[in-house]
């Protein structure tokens, strides 16, 4: 985690939905509220090293998704649209009655443009980590075939891979990602790994997860949420993410998606893959603090607004 402070995080479980979610909490309760929402196949952990770098004072309030960490677990299949509203939930919970600033990545940026495109007057700043579903070529097939291969796969059985200890887990997070340090693997392997009565571990969460339920008809919600965004927002896209390449050979597509949003900077990380929030942690904690400030309302609620434009 370099040379920075490392921030103790604090734990709490909410009931939203009739359903239990685990919610971490770095900073002081009173400090201006920062919603960060972690994607597919991670944490609320994965926050840690964003968290450690930022200078402003922050109540970060980060939740595990449904079927992630210590999260409730439905053991089927978990729609988009279930994240979007779970966000909704989270949100009326911690903040009914202003708007709030948001920082996704993947998963968690996808249902959150969505949402601020379906309640506008929620949002008021969002910084977007690599949020840019439907990615070209990702869906192989017509609708009915993607359902047909899914299908396949839950009739397979739908199973978390197992590893012998977290030190090994920690080495599939680096093999999966060379830029990880072993010491961010390592924190990431014992924050995201489950015990099993056998000894061995898995990757904390449901393996509903790994069955991938087509998201049909996303590109039509993308197309008529997003220009219908009235925060302010920040993209950031990474050189290496097999997300941006995807784009890359499809740069209409990638303009045409990022037209959609009315009010929108982007930024491009040269030395860093999809989860940016692990390569380049400072720097995302600097883009996150340059794109919002801090305006105490009374009450001790917080909203955001310009500190500086980024170029």
């Amino acid at each position: 985690m370099g040379l920075s402070e490392v921030k103790t995080s604090r734990l709490e479980t909410i009931e939203i939905n009739g359903r239990a979610l685990q919610v971490r909490h770095w900073g002081p309760d009173d400090a201006p509220a920062l919603f960060m929402l972690h994607g597919w196949m991670d944490c609320s952990a994965t926050f840690q090293f964003v968290a450690d770098e930022l200078r402003q004072p922050w109540h970060v309030i980060a939740p595990d998704w449904r079927g992630h960490g210590g999260s409730h677990r439905t053991g089927e299949t978990y729609p988009f649209l279930q994240f979007v509203a779970d966000l909704d939930a989270v949100l009326e919970h911690y903040s009914p009655d202003d708007p709030v600033c948001i920082v996704g990545h993947s998963l968690g940026a996808n249902a959150s443009t969505a949402y601020a495109g379906s309640r506008p007057e929620r949002v008021h700043r969002l910084v977007n980590l690599e949020g840019l579903a439907p990615v070209p070529g990702y869906w192989k097939g017509t609708a009915a075939e993607q359902v047909e291969r899914w299908l396949a796969t839950l009739r397979k059985g739908v199973t978390n891979r197992r590893y012998p200890d977290q030190p090994a887990l920690a080495g599939r997070l680096s093999q999966a990602n060379p830029r990880l340090t072993p010491q961010r693997a390592h924190f990431l392997a014992r924050e995201f790994s489950r015990a099993q009565p056998d000894g061995t571990f898995e990757f904390d969460m449901d393996a509903y997860h790994q069955a991938r339920a087509p998201m049909l008809g996303h590109e039509s919600l993308v197309e008529s949420a997003w220009p219908r965004v009235t925060a302010p927002v920040l993209l950031v896209t990474a050189a290496d993410s097999d997300i941006y390449k995807a784009f890359s050979n499809a740069p209409d597509t990638f303009a045409r998606r990022v037209a959609l949003l009315r009010n929108v900077e982007h930024v491009h990380l040269n030395h860093a893959g999809h989860n940016l929030h692990h390569d380049a942690p400072e720097q995302v904690a600097t883009l996150i603090e340059h794109f919002l400030s801090l305006q105490r309302t009374r009450g001790g609620a917080a909203v955001c607004h310009d500190r500086a434009r980024l170029r």
